[in-house]
Protein backbone atom coordinates (compact mmCIF):
# COMPACT_ATOMS: atom_id res chain seq x y z
CA UNK A 1 0.00 0.00 0.00
CA UNK A 2 1.49 3.05 -0.88
CA UNK A 3 -0.63 6.13 1.05
CA UNK A 4 -1.44 9.98 0.12
CA UNK A 5 -2.30 11.46 3.45
CA UNK A 6 -4.34 13.61 1.54
CA UNK A 7 -7.17 11.04 2.47
CA UNK A 8 -6.35 8.51 -0.57
CA UNK A 9 -4.45 5.13 -0.29
CA UNK A 10 -3.20 3.93 -3.65
CA UNK A 11 -3.73 0.01 -3.98
CA UNK A 12 -1.98 -2.15 -5.64
CA UNK A 13 -2.40 -5.22 -3.35
CA UNK A 14 -5.26 -8.10 -3.27
CA UNK A 15 -7.57 -7.82 -0.77
CA UNK A 16 -8.66 -10.67 1.71
CA UNK A 17 -11.56 -11.06 3.91
CA UNK A 18 -11.01 -11.74 7.31
CA UNK A 19 -15.00 -12.50 8.60
CA UNK A 20 -14.24 -15.94 8.17
CA UNK A 21 -11.49 -16.40 10.66
CA UNK A 22 -12.00 -16.75 14.19
CA UNK A 23 -8.38 -15.53 15.14
CA UNK A 24 -5.87 -12.92 13.88
CA UNK A 25 -3.50 -15.95 13.89
CA UNK A 26 -5.05 -17.77 11.65
CA UNK A 27 -5.96 -15.21 8.64
CA UNK A 28 -2.65 -13.90 8.68
CA UNK A 29 -0.99 -17.40 8.53
CA UNK A 30 -3.16 -18.45 5.75
CA UNK A 31 -2.60 -15.36 3.64
CA UNK A 32 1.49 -14.84 4.47
CA UNK A 33 2.48 -16.55 1.32
CA UNK A 34 -0.26 -15.01 -0.78
CA UNK A 35 0.75 -11.27 -0.59
CA UNK A 36 -0.65 -10.31 2.72
CA UNK A 37 0.56 -7.12 3.91
CA UNK A 38 -0.99 -4.93 5.24
CA UNK A 39 -4.72 -4.97 7.74
CA UNK A 40 -7.12 -1.93 7.44
CA UNK A 41 -9.43 -2.12 10.08
CA UNK A 42 -12.50 0.92 11.03
CA UNK A 43 -14.88 1.81 13.54
CA UNK A 44 -18.35 1.08 11.24
CA UNK A 45 -20.93 0.06 12.61
CA UNK A 46 -20.33 -4.04 11.68
CA UNK A 47 -17.04 -4.03 13.14
CA UNK A 48 -17.16 -7.46 14.82
CA UNK A 49 -14.69 -9.90 16.41
CA UNK A 50 -10.80 -9.80 15.23
CA UNK A 51 -11.31 -6.43 13.23
CA UNK A 52 -13.14 -4.84 16.35
CA UNK A 53 -10.60 -5.99 19.03
CA UNK A 54 -7.52 -5.17 16.57
CA UNK A 55 -9.38 -1.56 16.48
CA UNK A 56 -9.83 -1.33 20.06
CA UNK A 57 -6.84 -2.94 21.41
CA UNK A 58 -3.69 -2.69 18.90
CA UNK A 59 -1.32 -2.35 21.55
CA UNK A 60 -2.15 -6.67 21.88
CA UNK A 61 -0.59 -7.09 18.62
CA UNK A 62 2.69 -5.99 18.13
CA UNK A 63 3.39 -7.66 14.84
CA UNK A 64 1.07 -4.77 13.75
CA UNK A 65 2.49 -1.41 13.01
CA UNK A 66 -0.06 1.26 12.91
CA UNK A 67 0.98 3.14 9.56
CA UNK A 68 -2.51 5.37 9.46
CA UNK A 69 -4.98 6.17 11.98
CA UNK A 70 -7.66 8.90 10.09
CA UNK A 71 -8.20 10.16 13.96
CA UNK A 72 -4.80 12.27 14.21
CA UNK A 73 -5.82 13.81 10.50
CA UNK A 74 -8.88 15.19 12.47
CA UNK A 75 -11.05 13.15 10.11
CA UNK A 76 -14.81 12.02 11.67
CA UNK A 77 -15.07 8.28 9.96
CA UNK A 78 -11.98 6.69 11.95
CA UNK A 79 -10.23 4.04 9.90
CA UNK A 80 -7.00 2.46 11.02
CA UNK A 81 -3.81 1.03 8.94
CA UNK A 82 -1.51 -1.84 10.02
CA UNK A 83 1.33 -3.03 8.43
CA UNK A 84 2.38 -7.03 8.92
CA UNK A 85 5.91 -7.32 10.57
CA UNK A 86 6.13 -10.71 9.75
CA UNK A 87 9.71 -11.17 11.68
CA UNK A 88 7.88 -9.92 14.63
CA UNK A 89 4.90 -12.40 14.18
CA UNK A 90 6.74 -15.56 13.07
CA UNK A 91 8.95 -14.68 15.87
CA UNK A 92 5.56 -14.65 18.68
CA UNK A 93 5.04 -18.08 17.30
CA UNK A 94 7.60 -19.74 18.16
Amino acid sequence: LEFNFNGHIIRETKLFEIKDFSSIYDFIKNFETKGLSHIIVDDGSDITGIKKDIFNFEENYPYLIKQFDSKELGFNYNVKIFKIDYEIFNNLEN
